[in-house]
């Protein structure tokens, strides 16, 4: 018996290790339809707050317009808010828009290299406070199942059909 503890004859006791897919296991490709529809579910949400965003600085300029409130003295003006949530809206509907399309693709084996792209750019909307913790979580999801050499395989034998 070997004294190496690294040896291949001896009995590992981290169970984690026994869990970790080795070479020819397609269980990284078979999680692609769940990135997939974890990006578009996402996505659908962050639609959902960049229309509550934009409706907000409608609303605020709505408001800041009232005849009623033009009467009162030290009303203080409100154009940045407005120019600020408008903003906030825009970047997260792009990147909502952005990652529905990623989503898309994902589920049909196109464009890795944008999906992955989309993946770390989606992380701005973490600024919203609003699904943060599954932009982050997906993102991290995403970018472990699209850099196995086993979905890479995949993405090309997608691409040569």
């Amino acid at each position: 018996m070997s004294s190496n503890p690294f040896s291949d004859s001896q009995q590992t006791p981290y169970a984690f290790q026994s869990q970790v897919p080795i070479g020819g296991d397609d269980s990284y490709v078979k999680q692609l339809p769940v990135v997939g529809i974890l990006s578009i579910v996402q996505a659908s949400l962050e639609l959902m707050v960049a229309a509550m965003l934009g409706l907000a600085a409608v609303m605020i300029g709505v408001v800041q317009n009232n005849p009623t409130l033009m009467k009162q003295p030290n009303v203080p003006p409100v154009f940045w808010m407005i120019v600020g949530y408008g903003v906030i809206a825009s970047a997260v509907g792009v990147v909502a828009l952005l990652r529905l399309m990623s989503g898309v693709m994902i589920l049909r084996r196109r464009a890795r290299m944008f999906s992955i792209v989309v993946s770390i750019l989606g992380l701005a909307t973490v600024f919203t406070c609003y699904c943060s913790l599954t932009s982050v979580g997906i993102c991290v999801y995403s970018l472990v199942v699209l850099i196995q050499p086993s979905v890479i395989a995949e993405y090309e034998k997608a691409k040569s059909t």
